[in-house]
């Protein structure tokens, strides 16, 4: 009996520590496992990609970046791919750090290609048609490639192996919106920045809030009533002839100083959409529903008030740079309430001696169901992989999706936390905001492939302050749709 009792006691111990195994395994998800060599520590929550133990050999990665460009192009070029050794900036030391790890647990060399801002679509034509590889990945203007896409240029990332297009380093708004008929020829995500600088939101000076006195737009937000007619109301009293000579000029202070990309920033965060994908994924012009005509009455019922709100590219002629020489100033030296902005341009205050707060874009009123953040697709940077016959998709995808995991915890981490939350902002409550920004983006189908150039007809409503914004919208109704079916039947042969 003693020798039975000790024989099911050893089986029940044994059964034990099965299952505690067994448990073990499972809460070790292969979202949380690490690849052969990558080192963990008790309690790790990093969650790593699922790419198969692979050692490339010493094989070169050429990725094709943008350099700043002229004039309004300045803040605009690529910091998120090249960095030749630490320097002591976050997000330079950050680059370096990411690429030398991916580099050394793949024993893969990564080689970022430098051109001007604006070749860069045709470099990937050219490399493309001539079947050679000089870059296996590229990150364009998001707006710049788009022709390069329909032409058949790029990959699906959606067939490409090794790119798990779930996972949270890439931006899954940009995965959804950007996904006509399922394909996916961009992404946006941790492995790059542009894509978060590109991002619109609204900045507030302290000092003429205080001067002022007016109510805390942080309130607002808290509330849930930093609504679309609240935000009017608190500049509507702030415009003033500084200089005395009877008129608003560029000297003047004023309640907002904008660009004309603002319109759309503002079409989107009221709420408006000029396409959108509907549950097959085909594109739908939106831009004539009654939400969008509402959305600009109220546009035009306070912005185009030129002595309360000034329009920097009014003035696009005057200045080489109408954002360093007019908007900066404007905002740095007091004058205005309110300065609409691409979070790049945040970073431009960062010694500014007044302080001030980041917000997010209005809602229309009180019964939206979330604030929405346009990602510009003028300067939004996008990663991609040209469909050149000497290329590897595979091979780059691997790339992709190791610098992108790998990104997470390194440029993102920069960006965020040192950048924007420790050396920009000047108070909590613009962390907040920040997290409120980076979850509500939008990429609107309508203005990324911009059919018969209905988004510059938008745009232009507001640069050129036409009233007649309803016989605009109605006079792009039929060109859009054609372009539409013109241009689902071109995407219907892309592979």
């Amino acid at each position: 009996m003693k020798r039975l009792f000790c024989i099911l006691t050893a089986i029940l111990l044994a059964v034990t520590l099965l299952v505690s195994c067994a448990e073990d395994a499972s809460k070790t998800s292969s979202e949380t496992k690490p690849s052969e060599g990558q080192e963990t520590t008790e309690g790790d929550t990093r969650i790593y990609p699922d790419l198969p133990d692979t050692n490339f050999e010493g094989a070169e990665c050429r990725i094709l970046v943008n350099l700043p460009g002229a004039g309004d192009w300045e803040d605009w070029g690529s910091r998120d791919i090249i960095a030749d050794e630490e320097n002591g900036e976050p997000i330079n030391d950050a680059v370096y750090k990411r690429n030398l790890a991916v580099m050394d647990r793949y024993n893969v060399k990564i080689t970022g290609i430098a051109k001007d801002c604006h070749t860069l679509s045709a470099a990937t034509k050219q490399m493309v048609l001539a079947g050679t590889d000089d870059y296996h990945i590229v990150t364009d203007y998001l707006k710049s490639m788009i022709s390069n896409i329909t032409a058949g240029y790029h990959v699906d990332l959606a067939t490409v192996e090794n790119i798990d297009l779930s996972k949270p380093w890439y931006d899954q708004q940009c995965v959804i919106e950007s996904a006509v008929m399922g394909k996916v020829f961009f992404i946006t995500g941790d492995m790059i920045l542009i894509d978060d600088d590109a991002t619109a939101a609204m900045l507030f000076n302290k000092k003429v809030l205080t001067d002022y006195n007016l109510p805390d737009p942080y309130q607002y937000v808290k509330n849930n009533e930093w609504t679309y007619e609240n935000f009017c109301a608190m500049w509507q009293g702030v415009g003033k002839d500084l200089d005395g000579n009877g008129e608003i000029t560029v000297d003047d202070q004023f309640g907002l100083v904008w660009q004309s990309d603002a319109t759309i920033a503002f079409l989107h965060a009221l709420g408006g959409r000029i396409a959108s994908l509907d549950n097959d994924k085909l594109p739908v012009y939106t831009l004539e529903g009654e939400t969008c005509y509402r959305i600009f009455d109220a546009v035009g019922k306070y912005l185009y008030n030129t002595d309360l709100v000034i329009n920097c590219h009014d003035y696009s002629a005057k200045y080489a740079n109408i954002y360093h020489m007019l908007q900066d100033p404007i905002f740095t030296q007091n004058r205005t309430l309110f300065n609409w902005v691409r979070l790049r341009v945040v970073e431009n205050y960062r010694n500014m001696e007044t302080d001030f707060g980041i917000l997010p874009m209005p809602k229309y009123d009180e019964n939206q169901d979330s604030y929405y953040h346009t990602v510009n697709s003028n300067t939004c940077n996008t990663i991609e992989i040209p469909n050149s016959a000497g290329i590897d998709p595979e091979f780059a995808g691997f790339i992709i999706e190791a610098l992108s995991a790998e990104s997470t915890y390194t440029i993102k981490k920069a960006y965020y936390d040192i950048t924007l939350n420790t050396k920009i902002t000047r108070d909590e409550e613009s962390k907040e905001m920040l997290d409120i920004i980076f979850a509500t983006r939008v990429y609107d189908t309508g203005e990324i492939y911009n059919w018969g150039g209905v988004a510059d007809a938008v745009r232009s409503i507001m640069q050129t302050k036409k009233t007649n914004y309803l016989s605009t919208i109605e006079r792009y109704k039929k060109p859009v749709a054609k372009q539409i079916e013109k241009f689902i039947k071109t995407y219907e042969k892309l592979q």
